[in-house]
């Protein structure tokens, strides 16, 4: 499965002019900026003021870097553009919420993404780290039992490329939204 081919050139769909893409929970912007760069308009998110300074920072000593925005802004008032997100990468953003919440951030997903766009999810860490979290334990089982009402998922691997000590405990993931009928109502 080729990840980064079904992130940076999706299906041709009825989009809008432009490939909308958010990073909920964006940090520094690194993602973000990397989506700019491959031509999306993409939105990055924190709830840290600070996070989005830095980001804001990143972005502007960043070539081709037109298309990152970034907002301090909860995951859980954003609202989608005009027919949805075409891209939403949840990279560690799930593991810092709290567990009860992911139920409630698997239907915000389903409510944000296009009809016919896809949600990445870095699964990070599958196995606990600390006594004291976040990053709360995030194993594929966790992100299958609250996102299948609303997804399917088209693949997962392991991430490899990342530092060493991450290597076994990341996995990244391909989601795509289930027909509407196939959802449950809200």
């Amino acid at each position: 499965m080729d990840l980064q081919k079904l992130a940076c050139e999706p299906s041709p769909a009825a989009y809008n002019e432009y490939r909308h893409a958010l990073v909920p929970g964006c940090g520094s912007g690194y993602d973000v900026v990397l989506l700019a760069q491959y031509g999306w308009r993409a939105k990055g998110i924190d709830l840290s003021p600070i996070a989005i300074d830095r980001a804001r920072r990143i972005a502007s000593d960043s070539p081709d870097s037109d298309g990152a925005t970034f907002a301090v802004e909860n995951f859980f008032d954003t609202q989608a553009p005009t027919g949805g997100y075409q891209l939403i990468f949840d990279y560690t953003f799930f593991c810092a919420l709290d567990p009860k919440l992911r139920e409630a951030w698997a239907r915000k997903m389903s409510q944000l993404l296009a009809k016919h766009g896809i949600l990445v999810t870095l699964m990070f860490p599958t196995k606990q780290l600390t006594d004291n979290p976040p990053p709360h334990t995030s194993a594929p089982e966790d992100y299958t039992r609250v996102l299948s009402p609303y997804f399917d998922l088209v693949g997962e691997t392991i991430a490899g490329k990342g530092p060493a000590s991450r290597r076994e405990i990341e996995m990244i993931a391909l989601w795509r939204l289930k027909e509407a009928e196939q959802q449950p109502k809200h």
